[in-house]
């Protein structure tokens, strides 16, 4: 054996070994926002099927010594699980994007009652504006609100012109909500099983019809990469390249995630094609020249998978864990504390920038909850209502639209606090304090998770925005 040899050999077993440790470090913190939307269980799928790829194309073909039968059946299933599961991570983040989009269009295209809009609020918008610049739905509701000749009716009625093209005023109108079955476990993984049966079929036909790559052991001096035996596979790896990625990455650009989640996948997605496309011009080239005399063929797949598998598991790993230091330091500069925090949510014309960067976290329901909470509330405190009809609908639309089991938009809350307001509700015990628990739980949540991503955004995109306070509590 080869020093040549060796060290590819320890060099696959040490970076195996460093998946297999950030594949377990990964899943421990699943709970995790920023790993749980990079679905954790596809993406230990794709780590596995890297490693077993990178065993092969590294470690064992340079060898010369491996069962070409065994590399024909490992490769032909191998690197279409690893595709798989990259298309169904995308996926997964574009139904995420787009429910969370949908849930903001809804809430603003749903016309609010002018009892629950408060006056002070509507002060506010009026005399804000923003200081950096944004896209145009950025500036939805308050631009138009920002006109000195618009009353507070008109602005309410600016507000809920139709946001992104999408006119309907409950989910049920989105495409995405209704196939939200295709993000289940089971779904996903019975599409890759059949896609992956499929496969298995046709290199079975494959192995057949050779008469090279036999059912037993055989061991051949020659390259296992070549041969008509390939072919197959190697049409099918172009469909994926050069249809399904190219889609991937269209579909991609309209997503706006907080957590780099469209950056990992583009960038897996764009090594892989290289990397495959430079291994099958080293096949076709390499044949009659000096190309690969020094470098094997398979090398030329096998590090671009290393890439991938760093891009899959490692730099997430890697996201997932300066929360903690960030934190610190964010404290120190006196951003991140909760006095700075509940500052931003009773200045509307800050919150709204906070509610618009939800969109892209994937926690928009909290911040709408909170926010009608909050409507209704300076409502009553502003009109002294305390019991009538018009609150007792309001604060039931909001028990059905973010408690329930069922509901639409339902915020993540302890199961105590909720059973407390289903039992105020069944027993129709409606104030408008009745959420006050709730919101403050909801509150906590956000300061903890998505005001922490917040901050990097802000600081990275130069959000500011200038708005009056005053008369608003």
């Amino acid at each position: 054996m080869e020093t040549f040899q060796i060290i590819l050999i320890a060099v696959a077993i040490i970076w195996n070994v460093h998946l297999v440790v950030s594949m377990i470090l990964l899943w421990q913190r699943r709970h995790l926002d920023t790993v749980r939307y990079r679905s954790p269980g596809l993406t230990c799928l794709s780590a596995i099927a890297s490693m077993v790829l990178i065993t092969i194309y590294v470690a064992l073909l340079p060898m010369q010594k491996f069962p070409c039968f065994l590399n024909l059946w490992i490769t032909s299933i191998g690197q279409p699980l690893l595709y798989l599961t990259i298309l169904a991570r995308a996926f997964r983040l574009l139904f995420f994007y787009k429910f969370s989009e949908a849930r903001l269009a809804v809430a603003l295209n749903k016309p609010e009652k002018p009892s629950y809009r408060p006056k002070s609020i509507i002060q506010i918008f009026s005399g804000s504006r923003r200081k950096s610049n944004g896209s145009a739905y950025e500036l939805h509701g308050l631009t138009e609100c920002a006109a000195p000749s618009s009353s507070p009716s008109s602005i309410a009625q600016d507000i809920q012109q139709p946001l992104w093209g999408y006119r309907g005023n409950d989910l049920s109108h989105n495409w995405y909500y209704r196939h939200r079955y295709m993000l289940s476990a089971q779904f996903i993984t019975t599409v890759i099983i059949i896609i992956l049966m499929f496969h298995l079929c046709v290199v079975f036909v494959v192995q057949l019809l050779s008469t090279r790559f036999a059912f037993y052991p055989r061991i051949i001096s020659e390259d296992c990469m070549r041969g008509w035996e390939y072919y197959p596979h190697d049409v099918f790896a172009c469909i994926y390249i050069l249809i399904f990625f190219p889609f991937l990455i269209f579909k991609l650009l309209s997503v706006k995630d907080a957590y780099g989640i469209r950056m990992e996948l583009v960038a897996t997605s764009l090594i892989s094609c290289l990397g495959f496309f430079i291994f099958l011009l080293t096949l076709i080239v390499g044949k009659d020249t000096s190309i690969n005399e020094h470098v094997p063929n398979s090398l030329w797949w096998g590090l671009p998978l290393m890439v991938v598998s760093f891009f899959t598991v490692t730099y997430p790993l890697i996201k997932s864990i300066p929360y903690s230091s960030f934190s610190h330091r964010l404290s120190s500069e006196t951003e991140y504390t909760m006095e700075v925090f509940e500052s931003l949510l009773n200045n509307p014309i800050q919150f709204e920038s906070f509610k618009l960067f939800t969109v892209s976290d994937f926690t928009i329901e909290n911040t709408l909850f909170y926010e009608r909470c909050r409507n209704i509330a300076l409502s009553a405190r502003e009109s002294n209502l305390n019991d009538n009809a018009d609150l007792v609908s309001e604060l039931r639309e909001i028990y059905n639209t973010f408690i329930k089991n069922t509901a639409e938009f339902q915020v993540n809350l302890e199961s105590e606090t909720r059973k407390a307001l289903l039992t105020k509700v069944e027993n129709e015990l409606f104030s408008p304090d009745m959420y006050v628990p709730a919101v403050e739980e909801i509150k906590l949540l956000m300061f903890r998770n998505t005001y922490l991503r917040y901050l990097t955004y802000a600081k990275t995109r130069r959000v500011d925005w200038e708005g009056r306070t005053e008369g608003f509590v």
